[in-house]
């Protein structure tokens, strides 16, 4: 190791050197991203773009991504690896840094490409419960008279059990068909017999 090192000369020891060193900060934010301690959009200076939905606003929102920390720590580091690399190999300086740049780059347009559709595949794991509204289910555990029971319906696409109150304030046995009629803050929903809509 001390012969190869020894035997580079002092331009691409620098190169290496730097690599190593932009290396550290590039492995901590991976690892930080894979255990979830980067944390959202705002701490790297990204924005989320999963409410925008006009071209500009988009082109604005992939402009940030490509300027974002992980992408400029991407380019640096790939840059730095592949210009000590090929100019390890004897290659032509201009070459050398012109292989490097592409490099980088490209890890660069990758990076701002993952941090925009990343987020558009992440589940917030709220259910929005305007999406039951309307909606035929049935009766699951009991509605107490001036109670709550719970029913199984479908929210944002998926099956689930969630607590309902009648809009009369009256009983419903489990089984009974029902409609959601309305909702009471994010956890409950008012429903009524279907015989009665």
């Amino acid at each position: 190791m001390v012969n190869w090192w020894n035997a580079l000369s002092s331009p691409n020891q620098t190169l290496y050197g730097i690599a190593i060193c932009i290396s550290v900060p590039f492995i901590w934010q991976l690892a930080a991203s894979l255990i979830g301690l980067a944390g959202g959009g705002d701490a790297d200076g990204d924005l989320d773009g999963s409410d925008t939905d006009g071209t500009d606003a988009v082109e604005t929102v992939l402009a940030f991504k490509l300027l974002s920390l992980r992408a400029l720590l991407t380019f640096l580091t790939l840059f730095f690896w592949a210009a000590a690399l090929y100019l390890e190999r004897g290659l032509p300086v201009s070459r050398v840094f012109g292989s490097a740049a592409l490099w980088g780059l490209g890890g660069m347009v990758s990076v701002a490409f993952l941090l925009h559709i990343l987020p558009k595949l992440a589940s917030s794991g709220t259910r929005n419960l305007d999406t039951a509204l309307g909606s035929e289910s049935s009766v699951y555990l009991d509605i107490p008279e001036n109670g709550t029971g719970e029913i199984r319906v479908v929210v944002s696409g998926s099956v689930c059990y969630i607590k309902a109150r009648s809009c009369d304030g009256g009983a419903i046995k489990a089984g009974t068909p029902v409609i959601a009629r309305s909702r009471i803050g994010q956890t409950t929903l008012v429903v009524e017999p279907l015989s009665q809509s």
